[in-house]
């Protein structure tokens, strides 16, 4: 009788399991890039988004902009307690599942080296995916196979300059200790990763010895200018592995 009261209850739980989440999560991870941004009748997230949430984990985005036609900005927590939170920028898109759910899928890139003619090229991959629901003021953002959901709520470039100490005149965020690029550190104005922000400067030859991307004198979206591959961030010596 006891051997079957265990069982019994045991059976009990699984059956109160919902594992909808894990099936949905699984095909938003895996199923193609989507061109959906294009539909008219595609859902439109694009705006500036912050959460007031100040407990942050590992995987939440405290901060994001997303951009019409499928570029984003956003701060993203690495490691527990968000030890080290990441500006980043590159393509998004949305996924609808067959259960109906609605996924916000971020793009990185991942390098393909070609042998025969001693170069490389970018390759877009998924960087990670979030279920996304949404009201008129704020989107909810839940990180695949987690149960943690984060609030953001809308906001505008002209709150995240103040917000972080800076001033906002004609358009344009004057943020304090901004004195330009550097090859050390630097403050840059990037409303996407919350604001005014100290960007890690890096030389060119630092981002060529780590295998980055150098982009000249074209700043990235997070205001640096080297790229880094997925599994990477930009610290003040080059791409290094999160």
């Amino acid at each position: 009788m006891r051997h079957f009261t265990i069982f019994a209850l045991l059976a009990a739980f699984s059956a109160c399991v919902d594992t909808s989440n894990d099936v949905s999560d699984s095909e938003a991870e895996t199923a193609p890039q989507q061109l959906e941004l294009a539909k008219a009748d595609a859902p439109t997230f694009a705006g500036i988004y912050a959460t007031s949430t100040t407990t942050l984990s590992e995987g939440d985005v405290p901060d994001l902009e997303l951009i019409s036609g499928g570029t984003y900005v956003r701060r993203r927590c690495y490691h527990s307690d968000c030890s080290l939170p990441v500006a980043e920028t590159g393509h998004y898109d949305t996924y609808k599942s067959s259960s109906g759910k609605t996924y916000l899928r971020f793009y990185g890139f991942t390098t393909r080296w070609n042998a025969a003619h001693d170069d490389r090229t970018q390759v877009p991959v998924v960087v990670d995916v979030y279920e996304i629901t949404s009201t008129t003021e704020t989107i909810h953002l839940r990180k695949s196979y987690s149960s943690r959901w984060l609030i953001l709520r809308k906001t505008t470039a002209a709150t995240r300059c103040t917000h972080t100490g800076g001033s906002w005149a004609q358009a344009t965020c004057s943020c304090p200790g901004d004195t330009g690029w550097s090859d050390t550190t630097y403050v840059a104005f990037v409303p996407g990763a919350g604001g005014c922000t100290t960007i890690p400067g890096v030389s060119e030859s630092e981002c060529d010895d780590s295998e980055g991307y150098y982009t000249d004198d074209d700043a990235t979206l997070v205001a640096t200018y080297c790229q880094c591959d997925r599994g990477e961030y930009l610290a003040s010596d080059g791409c290094t592995a999160l």
